[in-house]
């Protein structure tokens, strides 16, 4: 009798935070479809990015909403949160992530200076081949927006 009650209620609870995340993702959704950024971020967004949100639109509104969450929960100025995530791709070795939060942070005024320099800082921290491999992925984002600019 107490595990059906204690399952019932686990159950209630589970059920009010899905419908809460069901809320959060929708008005997300809302938020994202009705924002003039929405296609400004959209259109540098890769293909394959792309794909996933068509084929997952839930997920992706729920790994957004976690994303605007966090950014929004302290006092770091978006400058600084994308280097910070830079920096985070750059350590875990990941070249889509590193051009993602290249292309997000120069989008954000990040200046290339500014951004080679994080990455540089880095090098007592992840070494300098994944520092030189960072780099390398940023300048594939760099030198692609380039003559985008120049027109």
């Amino acid at each position: 009798m107490i595990a059906a009650v204690l399952t019932l209620a686990t159950h209630d609870r589970l059920q009010a935070v899905g419908l809460a995340i069901d809320s959060t993702i929708d008005a997300t959704r809302v938020r994202l479809s009705s924002s003039p950024q929405m296609g400004v971020h959209m259109a540098n967004k890769p293909g394959f990015y792309l794909r996933m949100t068509r084929k997952h639109p839930r997920y992706i509104a729920a790994v957004e909403a976690l994303g605007e969450a966090v950014r929004g929960s302290g006092p770091l100025d978006s400058k600084t949160l994308h280097l910070v995530q830079l920096a985070g791709a750059a350590a875990i070795r990941s070249e889509g992530a590193v051009h993602s939060h290249v292309r997000r942070a120069v989008e954000e005024g990040v200046s290339p200076d500014e951004i080679h320099h994080a990455l540089i800082c880095l090098t007592s921290t992840i070494g300098f081949p994944n520092v030189t491999a960072s780099l390398s992925w940023c300048d594939d984002v760099l030198k692609a927006a380039k003559p985008k600019s120049a027109r």
